[in-house]
């Protein structure tokens, strides 16, 4: 802790803040306006921490301080466009979201293999045709909108719902297009530099125009600000996953990962290396399979509502049996992945997003090796 140090005191508050941790900003932000109570630029920050805390009353107080100082007329400007609108909300959820609408390519919607021929105990087989890479194109969409709901004075108890839709509309490849719906709600618990949240969840898959996964389950996630830059984040998972077409592939999932998010400068710019333990627990030992998943992701934010994204990722699986009964080994899985996305602003709430995604599925069973890029543009509303 730096308690004589402005700059750290008004950075720790900035990060707290971005983290959505509005208790410990207002700590900081308080202490500096002991010091120096002039200090307009911290009390607009605190303006602005108890707008997202669903307490304007408190904000207008602050807003009212500076303007009494005569502010520059852009700041007055801004500070009477805050407070109209929060005289035109009713207290309430703080609510959010995200509308997507997008095209892509797939060089294989259908996971085909590398190669037509598969290596087995008995002797070489040819794959035919249906077996191989398929490419297609189409249109993509995504809604998605979260509420959270302050349970006491201090903000410190907050209520949780949200509920998500994503789908896919292939061109010709029809039953490869998927559709998933799902919704979860719980409670996030703020208590000084640490985060608690307990949610759960229902998710509903659809391939081909079938029902495919009924998803029910929980999660924790455990987030300890070390510094305002440096963050330590866990999280499980238990899921019960029911394969509504093949009952063998039932399966209790689990999972377990840590975390750690450095923030780089005042931008938002941000590193995050995982690392990630799962299990899936089907009822058939063929299906059944753990393993590992590392991975990391640089996002950069850049002047004019830019932000780049660049994440490398790499899975190990291993099945709990042979993949055939034309091979005696069990079954072990590679992946590698390359992600990459620009975000660019156009309007208020609206932006273009291109992206990309190459991934290298390696098996011991060469039928289940197999290469796919994927490629999108798509415009996004947030609000």
């Amino acid at each position: 802790d730096y308690p004589e140090d402005e700059n750290i005191n008004f950075n720790m508050g900035l990060a707290a803040y971005g983290m959505e941790n509005y208790p410990l900003a207002l700590f900081y932000f308080e202490r500096l306006l002991m010091w120096n109570p002039d200090a307009d630029r911290v009390r607009l920050e605190m303006a602005m921490t108890y707008m997202a805390m669903n307490q304007p009353e408190e904000a207008k107080r602050e807003f009212e301080t500076v303007l009494s100082h005569d502010p520059p007329e852009q700041v007055r400007e801004n500070i009477l466009a805050y407070m109209e609108l929060m005289e035109s909300q009713e207290p309430g959820p703080n609510v959010s979201g995200t509308l997507q609408l997008g095209w892509f390519y797939d060089s294989n919607v259908n996971y085909g293999a590398s190669s037509e021929l598969v290596e087995t105990d008995i002797g070489d087989i040819i794959l035919d045709d249906e077996a191989l890479p398929s490419e297609d194109q189409g249109m993509l969409a995504s809604a998605s909108v979260h509420a959270s709901l302050p349970l006491d004075e201090d903000g410190e108890i907050l209520a949780l719902i949200g509920g998500n839709h994503y789908r896919t509309e292939h061109d010709t490849e029809n039953h490869t297009d998927m559709a998933t719906t799902g919704g979860s709600t719980g409670l996030r618990f703020i208590m000084g530099n640490h985060i608690l949240q307990v949610q759960g969840k229902v998710q509903d898959i659809d391939y081909g125009g079938h029902d495919l996964i009924n998803l029910r389950g929980g999660s924790i996630t455990y987030l300890y600000a070390v510094t305002p830059r440096t963050h330590l984040i866990a999280d499980s998972h238990l899921e019960w996953r029911d394969n509504l077409p093949n009952d063998d592939r039932d399966a209790w999932f689990t999972s377990l990962g840590g975390y750690v998010r450095f923030m780089i400068g005042d931008s938002g710019s941000n590193l995050v290396l995982g690392a990630r333990y799962f299990k899936d627990d089907a009822k058939e030992a063929v299906h059944s399979s753990a393993g590992y998943d590392l991975s990391a992701t640089y996002t950069m934010k850049l002047p004019e509502e830019i932000t780049i994204s660049i994440g490398l990722g790499y899975k190990d699986i291993r099945y709990d049996a042979p993949a055939s009964t034309l091979v005696q080994t069990d079954r072990r899985d590679h992946e590698r992945r390359l992600t990459a996305s620009i975000k660019k602003g156009i309007w208020e709430g609206f932006s273009v997003m291109l992206s990309t995604q190459v991934s290298s599925h390696t098996s011991s069973f060469d039928a289940y090796s197999y290469n796919k890029f994927m490629h999108s543009v798509s415009l996004i509303y947030e609000f």
